[in-house]
């Protein structure tokens, strides 16, 4: 299996480099993007996120919004990150309904 380097590039800095995974194929390594993407979603925006393969070659660069939009039109089926929006979505429900009674809903 290949391996790819995730890094991660903010303005002024060098990059930082935050996993490197023997992955099955490069749709494997985009998973792991849009999945960095979304943890860094609140505190990076304006961060890249770049893939490099065993050889140094960048294989894809994105930036977190991009990433993050890949992310919310992936129509995969079994998407893995899917279930983790829910489970979010789900927290926040369950958060504004015990700030909110039902009578003011």
């Amino acid at each position: 299996m290949p391996n790819f380097i995730f890094e991660i590039i903010r303005a002024g800095e060098d990059p930082q480099v935050v996993d490197e995974l023997s992955l099955p194929d490069f749709a494997a390594a985009w998973y792991n993007v849009e999945m960095l993407a979304f943890k860094l979603r609140k505190t990076e925006t304006e961060a890249f996120i770049r893939v490099k393969d065993s050889t140094g070659r960048i294989v894809a660069l994105a930036g977190i919004c991009t990433a993050l939009i890949s992310y919310e039109r992936c129509n995969r089926g079994n998407c893995p990150l899917k279930p983790t929006q829910h489970a979010i979505d789900a927290d926040l429900e369950e958060a504004f309904d015990e700030l909110h009674p039902a009578s003011l809903r």
